[in-house]
């Protein structure tokens, strides 16, 4: 092979990169002046005031080849004022470099970068040519830059990346989850799909041709380098893009699985191209069909080579193909979210539109999306909970189908039962178990879609006490008081409904949708609790249960037997306040899996259940530590009687039965 077409390949490769780069610019101007200008200059130079310099190593900065690319100053003095000239040259490195090249990964430069995204860096080094004492320093220069880039409201993350580790496909945490040691191939093949690279050498694997074994990419760095094609100067190797096992896509399925959890639409658009690649046996990785795309004979169109709308025309064919209509449209909304910044028109002049936002446009004419599915999706910040939880339900129906296919498979593929063990199967089902399976007394978890309702600014509390019938309390999002009085509709606005107001204050905890700045609100009827009964409960309640991160829940818990963590009662809460006698006693609880419980029981019975649930706590529970156990009485004349009673009782029981647990052989 000549030397003309390893010339062409890495010349279309720097123009691809070079449109990636501009695309990010137009999308979030400051953002990008820090990511592409000004944080490669802090790499490079080691300068005294600025962030990152440190005066420990010989070799902690400097980036190969950053000085004989176009590094203007301006965008650093606008950060950091006048540049001395000669403490650029005293912070510049002497000859040698720590830094191969600085890479970014992601969304940037795509059509699903937004004005929030973070910017994660590869950042590639030969740990041959540091010291122990170069990688420490080089390490803590990265994350002062880090610190500073948070205060400049830009969310960095720096992975370094050997050259020798990254090529064997060794990445340790190579990415903010550090599933790089079980999804090396996967890793890999998002990384050439997505990189851009910022500063430094161009790697290697974009300047061969695509689709090619590890034998051939061998024997065309051999003809590249050795007959001088290029200079190995320009470029690094960091190892062919190979083919992905099969339970590799398993365990990076269940992996997502984990993340989507919480804050789902992203993770389950990851979850749909890996099952879509893992059972359309693709010809070529994706990457590979990216490469492709840009180095051929005919250019592309600007669309045709992004990342992300590769992604989502790969997901969108794959489930539409397989007779799985619903679970496309799903998918494609939370593609929309995932890439919304703002309202996105559908008028016919395009002409001064951004690459972001004629990218976008394209993507909902090929999904066919009338103006009222626009209309909604551009104002999903505004939605209903009704509408919100129909998305919610929607997108975890696709993820609980999408884990039993999984799990089903599992368990009748050998290679992929050696690598994903019983144990890894028994965490993420349990962690779906608390999500969504329903138990007696159980406090249901919300589901999400994003954060949507996460620590709202008003809720009003509203009963209805009609005669006969036990009241019935009712939650609304917002202060909707005054129009109940006036009998205004504010169904729209309901979030749920109960018998027991101290379900619905646990439910607002449990779920963050009650936060500590939340307002509330209530119309009583002719119920016994104030508005200040609700708040000191829900005040109470947010001390002592945490909102649990399914998602970092600990395997060791979840291995092991369910244990009570947490432990409150509540006594009287819809009560006159002259009864001096216990009338009702919720026990509200919380398990090392995760779940939240709320029961109610009359008199001695309360007493009784409250016994029984403390008996499952730990040796080291104790009822005397406020980060455990609570005990609530509203105020009233009689509060103090009754919290005496039933503090003595449980106090005088609880420790009688660890003593009977401790004598127990």
């Amino acid at each position: 092979m000549s030397a003309a077409p390893y010339v062409r390949l890495q010349r279309a490769w720097k123009e691809y990169n070079g449109a990636r780069i501009e695309r990010a610019r137009q999308t979030a101007p400051e953002p990008s002046r820090l990511a592409f200008s000004v944080i490669p200059f802090l790499l490079h130079h080691n300068i005294p005031g600025l962030p990152g310099f440190t005066d420990k190593g010989t070799l902690s900065h400097g980036i190969w080849l950053y000085e004989s690319q176009e590094r203007p100053l301006e965008p650093v003095r606008k950060s950091f004022g006048v540049v001395n000239e000669n403490l650029l040259r005293e912070g510049a490195p002497t000859g040698k470099f720590a830094i191969h090249s600085l890479l970014l990964m992601g969304s940037i430069g795509t059509v699903a970068q937004t004005g929030a995204s973070d910017y994660d860096y590869w950042v590639v080094i030969d740990e041959k040519d540091l010291t122990p004492v170069d990688l420490a320093a080089l390490t803590a220069r990265l994350a002062a830059i880090e610190t500073w880039a948070a205060g400049q409201k830009l969310e960095v993350h720096f992975f370094l990346s050997d050259v020798t580790r990254t090529r064997a496909n060794d990445f340790g945490a190579t990415d903010k989850e550090s599933s790089g040691t079980t999804q090396a191939n996967l890793l890999k093949e998002e990384f050439y799909r997505t990189a851009i690279l910022v500063a430094g050498k161009d790697p290697l694997w974009w300047v061969l041709p695509p689709a090619l074994s590890d034998a051939d990419y061998a024997a065309h760095k051999e003809e590249l380098l050795l007959d001088g094609h290029l200079d190995e100067t320009d470029v690094v190797d960091l190892g062919n893009a190979r083919p992905v096992p099969e339970e590799e896509y398993f365990g990076a399925i269940l992996w997502q699985f984990n993340k989507a959890l919480g804050s789902p639409y992203k993770s389950a658009l990851k979850m749909a191209l890996t099952e879509s690649l893992k059972e359309d046996e693709p010809a070529f990785l994706l990457c590979d069909r990216l490469k492709r795309r840009i180095q051929g004979d005919k250019k592309p169109g600007d669309f045709d080579t992004d990342p992300y709308l590769m992604m989502m025309e790969e997901v969108d064919g794959f489930y539409r193909k397989k007779g799985m209509p619903e679970a496309a449209t799903t998918l494609q909304k939370c593609f929309f979210l995932k890439s919304f910044d703002k309202p996105v028109t559908d008028a016919a002049d395009h002409a001064n539109l951004i690459y972001k936002e004629r990218a976008l446009r394209a993507a909902l004419r090929s999904w066919g999306w009338s103006g009222p599915v626009l209309y909604a999706m551009n104002t999903f910040q505004t939605w209903e909970f009704r509408q919100i939880s129909a998305l919610a339900n929607a997108l975890h129906n696709f993820m609980i189908l999408l884990y039993k296919r999984i799990n089903s498979e599992v368990t009748q593929e050998s290679a992929v039962k050696s690598m994903i063990s019983d144990a890894d199967l028994t965490v993420i089902g349990r962690k779906l178990f608390t999500l969504y399976a329903k138990k007696d007394h159980k406090i249901e978890y919300l589901k999400r879609v994003k954060d949507e309702y996460q620590g709202v600014e008003a809720v009003s509390f509203v009963v209805n006490d009609k005669k006969g019938a036990q009241p019935l309390w009712s939650l609304y999002h917002g202060n909707v008081i005054a129009q109940v009085k006036r009998n205004l509709a504010v169904e729209h606005l309901a979030l749920r409904s109960s018998r027991d107001p101290v379900e619905l204050i646990q439910w607002l905890v449990t779920n963050g949708v009650a936060g500590k700045n939340t307002f509330f609100y209530l119309e009583p009827g002719g119920s016994p609790v104030s508005l200040a009964d609700l708040q000191q409960l829900a005040q109470k309640m947010m001390a002592l249960f945490p909102v649990i991160d399914l998602t970092a829940l600990a395997a060791e818990d979840l291995l092991s037997a369910a244990r009570v963590t947490r432990v409150m009662l509540t006594v009287n809460l819809t009560s006159h306040r002259w009864i001096d006698k216990i009338e009702t006693l919720h026990v509200s609880w919380q398990t090392s899996w995760g779940e939240s419980f709320c029961e109610s029981q009359s008199g001695v019975a309360g007493l009784q259940r409250a016994l029984e649930v403390l008996t499952k706590t730990p040796a080291s529970f104790a009822l005397g530590d406020p980060a455990r156990f609570d005990l609530f009485v509203p105020k009233g004349d009689k509060a103090a009687k009754l919290k005496k009673e039933v503090g003595d009782f449980i106090a005088s029981r609880y420790l009688a039965l660890r003593r009977k647990a401790a004598a127990s052989p």
